[in-house]
């Protein structure tokens, strides 16, 4: 993946743990103190594990004594948060910029997969045939990718959950198109799927 990686999603979680919204420093400040008084509070040995794992500039602080809700520590969390909605919106925008530059040099199927809504979907299956043809069944839609020149799949993907997915050209093929899922058998285990082809046939089980 170009944009949607591990790392992104992953940092996209750790954003899950605290108040979203960081235009307003004063008041995410005080929802964090609320937040954590409401979600955190009472698992606080967990809570500090996790964050020295994850934010590990507050961890001297908690270790000197400081509790999450005190400035010092609040002020670098939410500095924190800040730059990861910052990375996040900023891959956000680049993956569309790019999917707005080239979409009309893709193959007219390539064009509406890239605007389906996918999210969440399950593989149900995969099969790649000895004519160079990849079908993946999915709950809501089967996709067959048509003169595959190139598949990377490092783990099984069948019962994973779709989370992100992208296009790019390529030299090998009419398109590139990458997606990121996540597994259902371990939580937060992400798998990623490449295929480089020359077209892709949309079948919906919905209609």
């Amino acid at each position: 993946m170009m944009y949607f990686t591990r790392n992104i999603y992953k940092k996209m979680q750790i954003r899950g743990e605290f108040p979203l919204r960081v235009d307003d420093k004063d008041k995410w400040m005080k929802q964090w103190e609320e937040f954590y008084n409401l979600c955190h509070a009472k698992k606080d040995k967990e809570f500090k594990a996790w964050v020295f794992q994850h934010i590990p500039e507050v961890k001297d602080d908690i270790l000197q004594g400081k509790k999450f809700t005190d400035k010092e520590v609040v002020e670098k969390l939410y500095k924190r948060m800040k730059e990861m909605a910052y990375e996040w919106k900023t891959v956000c925008k680049m993956c569309q910029a790019e999917h707005e530059e080239i979409k009309h040099k893709l193959p007219l199927n390539m064009q509406t997969l890239i605007n389906l809504n996918l999210h969440d979907s399950i593989v149900l299956s995969i099969k790649k045939d000895s004519n160079n043809m990849l079908n993946i069944e999915l709950d809501r839609y089967s996709l067959t990718f048509k003169d595959v020149s190139r598949l990377e799949i490092t783990d099984d993907i069948v019962g994973d959950s779709l989370l992100y997915k992208e296009v790019h050209l390529s030299d090998m093929g009419k398109f590139d198109f990458q997606v990121l899922f996540c597994s259902s058998q371990v939580v937060l285990t992400l798998h990623e799927f490449r295929v480089i082809a020359d077209d892709v046939v949309i079948e919906s089980k919905t209609w």
